[in-house]
């Protein structure tokens, strides 16, 4: 039996995925690959990068499978999903580290078993389920990497062709990664939770995604509050960027992806301590150079800290009261 086979006999299914634009893409085909399924997709507590006691609560009810779609908890969240779901556990995602106990990764069994080689999840959907170049696996790849970062091959090559006789460019697709991000920039679980049928619904109509009102009024909001944080200067230490703020907006990641493609940094570190009450989220990415990711990811977890990534970026969340020795400590080891 095919993955697809697989997923078309499940009846009742639990989808937990990230919040960004390709966890939204993603969920929005497996969802379609579900058929007939009654299908419920949640969000971690956006900025956390765990599960929280909302989903743990919904993982106890009775579902013929759960998936996890392109976000990588710490190993101890696997182990209480596993205490309280009674089915199978399955892992969708691209993130560095490895399958946890007891939870099946899904990947096509000719490629390597490194989940971070590929792009994006969505990517990785599109391969693992089979599907045809389309719309929202490119998304998710332009999301992640602020681009069309494939490699070069007849994939590339479809895909390029596929954007073209859609008359759709790079420009538009980060546009429009920009308005579904927005629906997790402005905190709000339900309104990422709902993009998803909506990303469903709309499909492979790159106009109606450009044109979605919500998005778009989030989106102008969001413009406003990363350009008034980019205006404020930060400090540098050996072409590492460090930029401190406070936001009640989720912006950590726009803000670190703005001065990363800039060009003027080999790498850059973005903190705001405004978005959760008692903790700072931190942002690590590659500018012109390059990082250490999964040193990065261990130094966080050693410390008890939540942390994931992958080749280029690295999200951290600290406690309030021992961020600024962390950063300290973490720009010192990316300038050494």
């Amino acid at each position: 039996m095919t993955l697809e086979d697989y997923l078309s006999h499940l009846e009742r299914v639990l989808i937990i995925h990230h919040w960004d634009t390709d966890g939204i893409c993603s969920t929005s085909l497996v969802k379609d690959a579900l058929k007939g399924a009654e299908v419920t997709n949640r969000v971690p507590r956006i900025g956390t990068y765990r599960f929280s006691q909302r989903i743990l609560h919904e993982a106890a009810e009775n579902w013929d499978a759960i998936i996890v779609v392109d976000i990588r908890p710490p190993d101890d969240d696997f182990k209480s999903l596993r205490e309280v779901a009674g089915c199978k556990i399955l892992l969708l995602d691209h993130h560095i580290g490895k399958t946890p106990d007891g939870v099946v990764r899904l990947q096509p069994e000719h490629e390597k078993t490194i989940a971070s080689e590929w792009p994006s999840t969505s990517w990785l959907v599109k391969a693992t389920l089979g599907l045809p170049t389309n719309l929202r696996s490119i998304l998710g790849v332009v999301g992640d990497k602020g681009s069309i970062d494939l490699s070069e091959g007849p994939e590339r090559d479809d895909a390029m062709q596929f954007l073209s006789n859609q008359r759709v460019d790079e420009g538009v697709l980060r546009h429009i990664s920009d308005l579904l991000d927005s629906n997790s920039r402005v905190g709000q679980e339900s309104l990422v939770e709902r993009a998803v049928a909506d990303v469903s619904k709309i499909g492979e109509n790159a106009e109606a995604l450009l044109t979605h009102p919500v998005w778009i009024k989030n989106a102008r909001s969001l413009e406003i509050e990363i350009g008034r944080q980019l205006e404020q200067p930060g400090e540098a230490y050996d072409r590492v960027a460090i930029k401190k703020f406070d936001s009640r907006l989720d912006i950590v990641s726009a803000v670190a992806r703005k001065l990363a493609w800039s060009g003027k940094w080999r790498v850059v570190v973005a903190a705001n301590g405004g978005f959760l009450p008692d903790q700072e989220q931190i942002y690590v990415r590659r500018g012109t150079g390059i990082i250490d990711a999964p040193a990065i990811i261990q130094m966080a977890h050693q410390r008890g800290y939540s942390a994931g990534g992958k080749e280029e970026v690295v999200g951290i969340v600290v406690p309030k009261n021992q961020s600024d020795e962390f950063l300290q400590h973490l720009v010192s080891k990316l300038a050494a």
